[in-house]
């Protein structure tokens, strides 16, 4: 206590709780200093127990914790340190021996204006084909169901209508989710398993599942990689260098453009068939 009866300051941990102050209030990845060896690592806390990761696949004895904080942000970093390897000529050859498959894209983005996408069967049947949507027949009439109420929305968010679908079919769907906010909004990425290898991005799972704090981040960062990308004199060469190989096809927005660039190269690094998105 202070001469003037004031309390002294409190001891600036940087940050850090003594777990003898408490424990983190929410389940997730947090950075602890643990004994023996004494160091700062990664640990997953969960049901009042920490856990070396999010599967679970060692738990930590009590002891071995003494302080924890929460994790950092991510790097997002400026898409000035970082373009992805991307092989451009090879990329508009696979574009342009897939150019069946951008036609269908294009009417795809022409019918969702101009049909009820909830009821009418070929645009059900053209999407599921191109975005290869395995999922039975009630899954499909739900999604659709959403996605007629997405168009009348435009401005949906992409955490708010995945958790909604999420509640009636039972599992997370970022991928569609984000499929159908980008048919309806062209400035929309598309959440895909080759663009996500090439932007060097692995959202966390638990048990072959994804957390739904960890998508958020994950369509956020994509979101924030395209707009900074956009901006950059490369961004520029990928889009003239679609608009020469697919001339036909130069009305697309920038950010499909760069989005088929991604999944080509991705798709030719995999050695993936098919316009599988």
């Amino acid at each position: 206590m202070a001469e003037n009866g004031k309390k002294n300051p409190a001891v600036d941990n940087d940050g850090w709780t003594p777990v003898w102050e408490g424990k983190p209030k929410k389940t997730g990845g947090y950075l602890v200093t643990r004994v023996n060896p004494k160091m700062t690592t990664a640990a997953f806390f969960e049901d009042g127990k920490w856990w070396s990761d999010a599967l679970h696949e060692r738990m930590w004895p009590s002891y071995m914790i003494i302080a924890w904080k929460p994790m950092p942000a991510p790097y997002v970093g400026n898409a000035a340190t970082f373009v992805p390897d991307v092989d451009l000529k090879l990329a508009m050859k696979v574009l342009k021996q897939r150019e069946k498959d951008i036609e269908r894209y294009e009417y795809i983005m022409k019918q969702v204006w101009d049909v009820n996408v909830s009821a009418d069967e070929d645009f059900q049947r053209v999407f599921t084909a191109f975005y290869r949507v395995r999922r039975d027949e009630e899954w499909r009439k739900i999604y659709f169901e959403m996605f007629e109420k997405v168009k009348q929305n435009p401005q949906s968010r992409f955490d708010r209508t995945l958790e909604e679908l999420s509640v009636r079919v039972g599992t997370l769907e970022p991928s569609f989710v984000s499929k159908m906010l980008a048919t309806v909004d062209i400035n929309e990425p598309i959440w895909d398993a080759n663009v996500l290898a090439m932007l060097g991005l692995k959202p966390c799972k638990k048990s072959g599942k994804y957390r739904p704090d960890d998508v958020y981040d994950c369509y956020n960062t994509i979101n924030h990689w395209y707009y900074e990308f956009k901006k950059l004199p490369v961004a520029k060469k990928w889009i003239k260098a679609f608009d020469r190989a697919l001339p036909e096809h130069q009305d697309i927005s920038a950010t499909k453009k760069i989005d088929f660039i991604l999944w080509a190269a991705g798709s030719s690094q995999s050695k993936s068939k098919g316009m599988s998105r």
